[in-house]
């Protein structure tokens, strides 16, 4: 049987960390010449100290189904619903790309790894800091 795990930086989910529901939305393209915006959502409870748990937006979300590794998206927002129970909400890359305003780059002699560097540490627009 196949279990589902999901890794937010150092946390995992599953098991003792109780992933009570979720969906995971994955697309591809029948062409592949479209990239499509991942998402997953969940509720998990956890003992952990809510501080730990709500420090992670932005951080690295790997999904697995059983061994296999689905997708790797980012935390957009993770909200404490209960004493010890949290809803988590993660975007793909392009997801994550499409929430933010870049105004380019490339024309002013920026190489695409500065660019990409600089979008993948920028917060999102919708980070509630």
């Amino acid at each position: 049987m196949a279990v589902n795990r999901i890794l937010v930086g150092d946390i995992e989910i599953t098991g003792i960390y109780n992933l009570t529901s979720g969906n995971v939305n994955l697309t591809t393209s029948l062409l592949n010449d479209v990239l499509e915006m991942d998402t997953l959502d969940c509720d998990f409870n956890s003992q952990l100290d809510s501080s730990t748990i709500l420090a992670t937006i932005g951080e690295k979300v790997v999904y697995y189904h059983g061994d296999q590794q689905r997708q790797t998206l980012y935390v957009d927002s993770i909200k404490r619903t209960g004493p010890s129970s949290y809803h988590l909400y993660a975007i793909s890359a392009v997801s994550k790309l499409d929430t933010m305003l870049h105004p380019g780059g490339i024309y002013t002699g920026q190489t695409a790894e500065s660019i990409i560097c600089l979008l993948y540490t920028s917060p999102s627009p919708r980070d509630p800091k």
